[in-house]
């Protein structure tokens, strides 16, 4: 009896203890859970990518050697630098490229050695540069089957084949970079300048396309908040809206 009593005892004190440990486990581990959002190369590609865009140099200094630091190749910062231009223009990419010569030869004069990393390999020379361009801009606006054009790109046809053979094929299709990074690096860029409402929201929903998480984009909303601009942020986050909206 005197048994019975004791068992029936510790059970009163055990379930209890039981209910909290079922609620304090997931707790923990969510705790100990990998954060989901930007890591630190991507952070780096993101401030790299704004400051070039708006031409903000001072800051685009330390955000390189940021890069960097972050692990990213002297290949890898270069593909970022000339992927730009497809959006910003050459003179601001050519500026950027110009400081990011300066710095590597800052860090080499203090005996700093960054990897070289990989070089792009070269295309194929079969490579159907209108096919694959359509392809790729396609999987970027999440549609199965390629369109016709339509709109600016059936008014001035000639954008529509600079648009697939050049940036969609000879750019995109170099394999320093994945699409993924490419896209990010577009967003950053195209969140950093006024007026770019319409493009921002294809090459966001096509950076989600290419496997960016909602975390992933909300780091980066954050991020451009706190490094970039209040205001700058404010107008893409509408925008993440929309794509969000639509994913």
């Amino acid at each position: 009896m005197i048994f019975l009593k004791e068992l029936a005892m510790r059970r009163q004190y055990l379930l209890p203890l039981l209910v909290i440990l079922m609620f304090l486990v997931p707790l923990l581990q969510a705790g100990n859970s990998p954060a989901k959002g930007l890591d630190g190369r991507q952070q780096s590609m993101v401030l790299v990518s704004a400051y070039t865009a708006n031409g903000d140099l001072e800051r685009l200094r330390p955000a390189l050697i940021q890069a960097l630091d972050a692990g990213l190749s002297i290949n890898e910062v270069k593909e970022v630098l000339t992927h730009l231009y497809a959006y910003i223009g050459f003179p601001r990419s050519l500026n950027g490229l110009q400081v990011f010569m300066e710095v590597l030869e800052q860090r080499r004069s203090r005996g700093i050695t960054d990897a070289e990393g990989k070089a792009a390999s070269p295309l194929p020379p079969s490579l159907d540069r209108d096919a694959y361009g359509a392809r790729v801009r396609a999987d970027l606006a999440g549609q199965k089957e390629i369109q016709p054009p339509s709109g600016v790109l059936a008014f001035a046809p000639v954008i529509d084949t600079f648009l697939k053979e050049h940036l969609f094929a000879d750019i995109f299709a170099r394999d320093v970079l994945d699409r993924k990074a490419r896209e990010l690096c577009t967003i950053a860029a195209l969140a950093s300048l006024p007026g770019l409402g319409g493009q921002l929201q294809f090459h966001m929903g096509g950076a989600m396309n290419c496997g960016l998480s909602p975390e992933e984009l909300e780091s980066f909303l954050d991020l451009l908040a706190a490094r970039v601009g209040t205001q700058e942020a404010d107008a893409a986050r509408t925008v993440a809206r929309k794509v969000l909206a639509s994913h």
